[in-house]
């Protein structure tokens, strides 16, 4: 395939790569041998979605055109896939270190509602609330 050189043609690649992530996101099987290595995997497809994202947003810039209020929808579209895509695969390498760390038997840090123990009778008890008596 020829290097595309117009804008709409990027903007093409970019709706490929954005079906490749989604199809990929509808394979994505964590309950395997390695789910951390399907999560890296798809961390790495996402990244690459988003690099494709910002390559757009430097073809648009690199263009002499009149922004119109459709080419600035494209824009913010554009640059909301950036943020979203990068934010996703952090938070997907965020898991693959949940993971690994699980999977090594680190102790979990930290309190949130995502955090539990394997044993609820360890967990801290909770501070009942005082009426005064």
């Amino acid at each position: 395939m020829n290097n595309p050189t117009a804008p709409a043609e990027h903007l093409l690649l970019l709706a490929c790569d954005f079906t490749r992530h989604t199809d990929a996101l509808t394979r994505l099987q964590l309950t395997g041998s390695s789910p951390a290595t399907a999560l890296t995997h798809q961390a790495a497809v996402t990244q690459h979605l988003a690099n494709a994202a910002l390559h757009i947003v430097d073809i648009l810039n690199a263009q002499r055109m009149y922004h119109s209020p459709a080419i600035r929808t494209v824009y913010a579209r554009v640059r909301q896939l950036v943020h979203l895509a990068t934010d996703a695969a952090d938070h997907l390498l965020d898991a693959v270190d949940i993971l690994d760390d699980t999977r090594a038997g680190i102790p979990v840090q930290g309190s949130g509602p995502l955090l539990t123990s394997s044993k609820p009778w360890e967990r801290p008890a909770a501070a009942s609330p005082s009426y005064g008596t």
